[in-house]
C-alpha cells in the first residue's frame, strides 16, 4: 500500500489492477468514513491481496467483490468470489496463505472466517475493532 493513501482508495486501485491483470471482475464498496491507523490499513490491505491471490490461483471465478464496512465499532472486510469453492481443510492442513491471513487479522485484534461451499464460491471475512487514527 502506498504511504499516505487511504485504505479505501488503495483497495479500489487493487480491485482495478486485479481486474485488468486477470480478467476477473472485482467490485469494491466502502462505507468507512474515518481514517484508520496505518497498521490496521496495512494488515487489511495485505489480507485482501492474499485473498485475491487465492482467487486467482484456486477459485476459477468470473467475478469477486471487496466490501469494507463499519458496523457499530467493528470493521468488517469481506472478499467474496463466485468460483468453485474451496475443499474444506483441517486446521493442520491449512495453507500458509490462510494461516498468514489469520495472523494478520489477530495483529489488529480481529478474527478471520472463511466460508466456502461446493460450487458457490468462497468468502473471506475479517472482523476487527474500529480504532480510528489519531
Amino acid at each position: 500500500m502506498a504511504a499516505g493513501k487511504p485504505l479505501a482508495e488503495a483497495l479500489a486501485s487493487l480491485a482495478r489492477s486485479f481486474t485488468s491483470e486477470t480478467g476477473i471482475r472485482v467490485s469494491f464498496q466502502s462505507s468507512v468514513k474515518s481514517p484508520l491507523p496505518l497498521s490496521t490499513e496495512a494488515e487489511l490491505y495485505r489480507i485482501t491481496e492474499e485473498a485475491l491471490n487465492n482467487i486467482r490461483q484456486h477459485a476459477r471465478a468470473h467475478s469477486a467483490s471487496i466490501r469494507l464496512e463499519d458496523h457499530r465499532k467493528r470493521l468488517r472486510l469481506s472478499i467474496a468470489d463466485d468460483g468453485t469453492g474451496m475443499i474444506r481443510r483441517s486446521k493442520q492442513g491449512e495453507r500458509h496463505g490462510i494461516v498468514g491471513m489469520r495472523e494478520r487479522a489477530a495483529l489488529i485484534g480481529g478474527t478471520l472466517r472463511i466460508t466456502s461451499g461446493k460450487s458457490r464460491g468462497t468468502t473471506v471475512i475479517v472482523s476487527a475493532p474500529v480504532d480510528e487514527a489519531s
